[in-house]
């Protein structure tokens, strides 16, 4: 009996610098945002419109994935907002982080914040 084992590929790491994501693997890339696959996005570098929860699975040619920790994205214009609007509005923002800092702590996600 032959028995073949396939290695994932290398856990990528996901980069933030100008404004662009980037993935450590130059190949194989799907990002995601909160968890939903961005149809398209499959280049080793991504520029986010929205605030997220941000990551790339990589895929091998044996099929073996390997997925990103994810990278929490807060668009400053957000921030903004916040400050900007009525106590209601804030509350739902804070919310939000609220929870994605749960996450981070249930994942020992990296957390960002722009």
């Amino acid at each position: 009996m032959i028995v073949n084992v396939n290695v994932n590929p290398t856990k990528p790491i996901i980069t933030l610098s100008s404004g662009t994501l980037f993935s450590s693997e130059a190949q194989g890339n799907q990002w995601y945002r909160n968890a939903i696959l961005i149809p398209g996005a499959i280049s080793s570098s991504y520029i986010p419109i929205q605030s997220g929860s941000y990551t790339t699975i990589v895929t091998n040619t044996n099929s073996c994935e390997s997925i990103s920790n994810p990278l929490i994205l807060i668009r400053q214009v957000l921030m903004n907002m916040a400050l900007k609007t009525s106590k209601f509005i804030r509350i739902q923002i804070m919310e939000y982080l609220k929870f994605n800092l749960y996450l981070i702590r249930m994942l020992t996600w990296k957390f960002m914040m722009l």
